[in-house]
Formats: C-alpha cells, structure tokens, sequence
C-alpha cells in the first residue's frame, strides 16, 4: 500500500484537518503505567552484563581423549596423551578451513560427511608435509636445531621443573 503526502497527512492528522483515519480497527494502545521515567543527575555506576571478551574458558580436551580411547578401544592402539596433539592438529587444521566451515554451517550432518571425508584426508597429508618440513629443517639446519633445542629445553624444563 502506497500513501500519498496528503493521505500520510490525513492519517496522522498533521494539520487538524479532521479526525485521523485508521490503520486497523483492531489496533489499540493500552496505558500500563503511569510516571516519570526520568533519571536523577549525579554520579553512578554502570555496569556491563558482558566484559567484551565473549566466554572465557579452557579449551574442552575431553572429545579428544574420548577419540584416543575409542580408538585404542577398537583396535588396540597405545595411542597416549601425546598424540593428542596431533589429532588436534588435524581438528584445528579442519575448523579452520573456511570450506569446511562453509560446508558444516549449510548443509545437514550426512551431507556435511559427503565432503568432509576427502577434506580430511587432505588436511592430513598437507599437516604430514608441514610437519615433514619442520622435522628436515631441524635435523639438515645445525643453526635452525640449536635455536630449537633451546626453546623446547626451555619450555620442558619450565612445566616439569616448577
């Protein structure tokens, strides 16, 4: 419905001209209260429902240990708390991946797997390379493995130490 400037005067009877027409007759306002909703000058403190940072929590590991444990379960591997990192790799490497995204926000589970099974293994061959390279980097490059050595010394001696 299109209402010309006259008619959009005359319905909210801007110039007085005569009672304003209807937009439904159903339509009605109730009062429901009655007061000042005005605010008292001086000082006050406001305080947000949110700190800005979204949630704060730990990382969940436990559908990862759940992944190890049904794997060792099922065919008697002695996966242990250390390949967990590298099952994350892959979750990481997969959540990460705006195709993958794109697929699991669009589609339904079953459709989601059509793709995923074959972006998966991708990810895992291109995490294997990765990982390949830095593996050839620390044992060909003396300089590249002193520095290495160092930090991970560091770092082990850090958590195990304190």
């Amino acid at each position: 419905m299109t209402v010309s400037r006259a008619g959009f005067r005359r319905l909210f009877d801007l110039h007085g001209d005569g009672p304003p027409l209807r937009a439904s007759s159903t339509a009605r306002i109730t009062q429901t209260s009655a007061g000042s909703a005005s605010l008292t000058a001086g000082d006050g403190e406001v305080r947000a429902v949110f700190d800005g940072r979204g949630p704060q929590h730990d990382p969940d590991a436990e559908p990862l240990s759940a992944i190890i444990e049904a794997l060792n379960e099922r065919f008697g591997t002695e996966f242990a708390e250390a390949d967990r990192l590298l099952f994350d790799q892959y979750v990481e490497s997969c959540t990460a991946d705006p195709e993958i995204a794109a697929q699991a926000r669009n589609n339904t589970y079953d459709n989601f797997r059509l793709v995923f099974d074959r972006e998966l293994l991708s990810t895992i061959l291109r995490r294997h390379d990765d990982n390949d390279d830095i593996l050839k980097r620390i044992l060909d490059d003396d300089d590249f493995r002193g520095v290495f050595t160092t930090l991970i010394a560091d770092e082990v001696y850090r958590r195990l130490a304190a």
